[in-house]
């Protein structure tokens, strides 16, 4: 096992070529994740006192029911007790509390949820909520996978805001608690306002609950699952020493009839291969790098990556990768290339995924990111990589 290690390693570093038009891009996270300013608190006894309780469950869900704080004198306005229906990009208002009037508007905190779909992190789904908004971060922290806060700046009417949010996930639903406080009080409330959404809690945690997935299975040999909004594209079968199958992520554009008349928005290649070949690891990936080079597709420096990949207990061996990539065909088209190489049983197995880059395309970009490690973490050998096959 350490020689197909040794050869991985070998074939990567002599794999690709740098790239000058990533050279000063500043990845996304990195320019999104700016410290929060540090503020003086309240002390705890002041802020109890300057504080009341409030413990609610909107529309009777579970996993909505949610308690806090919020300053004493403040009013809380009333929501409508219509029909409980959730939507992916509308936000459903869950309760509102407002402070005194002013001629520089009114400081309040707005609870909203909407619904989760796919499979983006807290962190993913945020950042393509601002990028879409065009909105101007000034603070940006990830609690964790469930949880992150921001600080902006809110440009309302004629009036300025800075705009405290703390966004959680529960379930399957987004909640999303926002403390407006008027840039004239910003000095005198920036403690209480961070302190109030501290406050915050989820009566409930309820776990996520991973949707539908459809799978490929590979004869005996191995099986991949994946979500079912993707499509599989495989080629015929001719014999069980070299298999391969391509899901594609596509957008019709209205059009759900014809499969293969959408646009590709990511592209999973698996290659399923058998050491009864008698080619090496090494040698394969050699045959993957002509064959990306017959395509156009140059690859360039290695990615940092702070994605975690869970692997099935039948596998021996795994190692995981991102790149940089272009299209030479089209300098403006940027990408990302993930790798991820797996040994089990008597065969190897080669994932990859082509996707468009995550500073270009941010929104595509983590739906795909998402896709491709439930993927990898469904991928496993079954009993048939096991059995010797005669040369």
């Amino acid at each position: 096992m350490t020689r197909i290690f040794v050869f991985v390693l070998y074939f990567f570093s002599i794999f690709f070529v740098t790239l000058d038009a990533y050279a000063q891009e500043v990845d996304i996270f990195k320019r999104f994740r700016i410290p929060m300013p540090e503020l003086e608190r309240i002390p705890e006894d002041e802020f109890i006192k300057k504080t009341r309780p409030v413990r609610k469950m909107p529309y009777g869900q579970r996993e909505l029911a949610f308690s806090m704080r919020i300053p004493e004198d403040w009013t809380e306005s009333e929501v409508g007790s219509g029909n409980f229906v959730l939507d992916n990009n509308l936000l459903l208002e869950l309760a509102s509390f407002y402070g005194k009037p002013s001629p520089f508007g009114r400081a309040r905190v707005e609870v909203n949820v909407l619904k989760m779909e796919g499979y983006l992190t807290v962190e993913q789904w945020y950042l393509k909520h601002v990028l879409a908004s065009g909105f101007t971060v000034e603070g940006f922290t990830v609690h964790d996978k469930n949880k992150v806060e921001s600080l902006m700046v809110h440009l309302e009417e004629d009036r300025s805001y800075y705009l405290r949010s703390v966004i959680s996930l529960n379930g399957d639903v987004i909640v999303m608690v926002q403390f407006y406080v008027p840039i004239a009080f910003y000095k005198d409330m920036a403690s209480m306002q961070a302190q109030i959404l501290e406050s915050f809690e989820f009566d409930e945690k309820v776990e996520r609950e991973i949707e539908s997935l459809g799978s490929y299975r590979f004869l005996d040999v191995a099986e991949i699952s994946f979500p079912d909004t993707w499509n599989v594209f495989s080629v015929p079968l001719r014999n069980v020493d070299r298999m391969k199958v391509s899901l594609l992520n596509m957008s019709f554009g209205g059009n759900s009839q014809n499969k293969r008349s959408g646009i590709t928005e990511g592209r999973v290649d698996v290659r399923v291969i058998s050491n009864a070949l008698g080619t090496t690891l090494g040698d394969e990936i050699k045959t993957f790098k002509k064959t990306l080079e017959s395509e156009g597709m140059l690859v360039g420096d290695e990615l940092p990556s702070e994605d975690e990949f869970s692997y099935d207990d039948s596998l021996s061996f795994h190692v995981d990768e991102v790149y940089e990539a272009m299209d030479s065909a089209n300098n403006m088209g940027r990408y990302e290339i993930w790798f991820n190489v797996m040994v089990g049983g008597n065969y190897y197995f080669i994932v990859t995924m082509l996707t468009p880059s995550r500073n270009d395309r941010f929104a595509i970009w983590a739906e795909n990111a998402q896709a491709y490690k439930i993927m990898i973490s469904n991928f496993k050998a079954m009993s048939g990589a096991f059995l010797e096959r005669s040369k």
